[in-house]
């Protein structure tokens, strides 16, 4: 497992590299920025006009996240607490994309960064509240857009009965600063808004 930020730019990029299709592009494009942005904690740029629509829906199956989310506060309030936990740092590997007309899908092994505090309050095993854990999950998403190249919401399936949880040596944990200084020079300058309590 390594542990690096513009693991969440890979799949996208590469099939950006051999798309021609200009709806296509676009939707890989909105991709890249959205998961960009939410490992480096700029995620209220995800609810810009150009990105999401209005009113996102995001649906999750699976695990302690199992919800469904209706609506622009709900969904934002989602990526709030999550930048407020310091767990928006995510990791993925072997993950594999397909592009369509009507949107987007793909799989994944998941790696997310949690305090131990959060995990504990998953019901999962945490023998130190102070430590950084990894949960590590297959996940699989699929990404509706509209016919102006919009986000309408998120389809997420994780395979938690098969998750594995891994306490991180301090050395190998990776910061959402350290996140965000890794992925800053793929972002725009404006979308980068960051809350006092994520800097």
């Amino acid at each position: 497992m390594k542990l690096d930020p513009l693991s969440c730019r890979s799949a996208s990029t590469e099939l950006l590299n051999t798309t021609e299709n200009p709806r296509h592009r676009a939707i890989l494009e909105n991709y890249l920025l959205h998961a960009s942005c939410e490992v480096a904690g700029y995620w209220q740029y995800i609810f810009d006009s150009s990105m999401t629509v209005q009113e996102p829906v995001y649906h999750f199956r699976g695990g302690p996240y199992a919800s469904i989310l209706t609506g622009r506060e709900a969904v934002m309030g989602f990526y709030e607490q999550n930048a407020i936990a310091g767990s928006n740092v995510m990791f993925s590997e072997h993950e594999r994309l397909s592009v369509a007309d009507w949107g987007l899908s793909g799989d994944m092994l998941l790696h997310q960064l949690v305090p131990g505090s959060m995990l504990a309050a998953m019901g999962e095993t945490a023998d130190d509240h102070d430590a950084i854990y990894v949960i590590s999950v297959q996940a699989m998403q699929l990404w509706p857009y509209n016919a102006d190249g919009l986000l309408e919401g998120e389809n997420v399936y994780i395979d938690w009965d098969n998750r594995t949880v891994t306490k991180l040596d301090p050395a190998e944990v990776i910061t959402a600063a350290q996140a965000r200084a890794a992925l800053d020079p793929f972002i725009p300058a404006f979308a980068k808004f960051v809350p006092d309590y994520a800097k």
